[in-house]
């Protein structure tokens, strides 16, 4: 569980530092230079074309880890089915744990087989989160066909 709350931990810290880092549209010199520029008037169609509440906001950032985010994004949506899969990570990584202070003692066979069941274990919670997320966004896509 704390290695959990440490990855949470992590993408906020992630997530707040890159809201931090500001919006630089419209602050490069090269694009503002020339009047006219052809790279300032599309900047300017974007930015008028989304002027918009509904995408001014939080964005969450990637962890560049596909389940992590997967898990932050169920996180969001569907915490019920969120607490279920962070209570299995929790269980995987104290496998993981176990795994690493004994590894040294460990028969070679026990400690493959062992690491191989963790990693398939890891896999399939990731597949599910993945699911999991696709189903949550295709839930979203049907809520829309009705406007």
């Amino acid at each position: 569980m704390k290695h959990l709350n440490a990855i949470v931990l992590s993408a906020v810290c992630t997530l707040l530092l890159s809201a931090c880092a500001g919006n630089t549209r419209g602050k490069n010199p090269a694009t503002n230079s020339l009047p006219g520029n052809s790279a300032e008037k599309s900047e300017q169609t974007v930015t008028a074309t989304r002027k918009s509440p509904f995408f001014d906001g939080i964005v969450i950032a990637s962890t560049n880890n596909p389940c992590i985010d997967q898990f932050n994004f169920i996180r969001g949506t569907n915490t019920d089915t969120y607490q279920n899969y962070s209570a299995d990570y929790s269980k995987i990584g104290e496998g993981y744990r176990f795994l690493n202070i004994n590894k040294n003692i460990m028969g070679k066979e026990a400690k493959e087989i062992y690491t191989m069941q963790l990693d398939l274990k890891l896999d399939t919670l990731c597949a599910k989160a993945h699911y999991t997320s696709y189903q949550i966004v295709k839930e979203k896509m049907r809520n829309l066909s009705d406007i």
